[in-house]
């Protein structure tokens, strides 16, 4: 079994392969610390992968910089997923992070939305005004 979206969908018999396969030994089965121990496994395989990757674009010369991405709202998403040429990243806020300068240079730099704030007019009346805004604001760490 590949790593599964939904694990809460699987049938016991697959978790406890899931669990066979990744070594993970429970003392006694219960649904759902076998589902957090395989979330554990995966994300801590991704982090071995990623941690990896890094250290290859560092031996080719590619230009990294450390930065911390932040949050932007109590209902933003704990992460920036961003797509270049194929490779896909997730990149955790909040945490210092060593990112590719052309993936911040180019995706991140044009990732803008539009938000609408108040502005009151002479007349006091309140008109709703757009900007753009940078969808995911970070800061370079030194």
């Amino acid at each position: 079994m590949s790593k599964i979206t939904n694990l809460w969908s699987q049938k016991d018999s697959e978790i406890q392969g899931e669990l066979d396969r990744l070594k993970i030994k429970l003392e006694k089965y219960n649904r759902k610390e076998a589902i957090n121990a395989i979330k554990l496994a995966y994300v801590a395989g991704e982090v071995r992968e990623t941690r990896d990757h890094v250290k290859d674009m560092k031996d080719k010369g590619i230009d990294l910089r450390k930065v911390i991405f932040h949050s932007i709202g109590e209902q933003d998403i704990p992460y920036v997923f961003v797509g270049h040429n194929g490779r896909g990243y997730y990149i955790p806020k909040e945490v210092e992070v060593e990112v590719p300068f052309y993936i911040l240079n180019s995706c991140i730099k044009d990732a803008v939305e539009d938000r609408l704030y108040p502005a009151t007019m002479r007349d006091g009346s309140i008109e709703w005004k757009s900007r753009k805004v940078q969808r995911y604001p970070y800061s370079y760490v030194e």
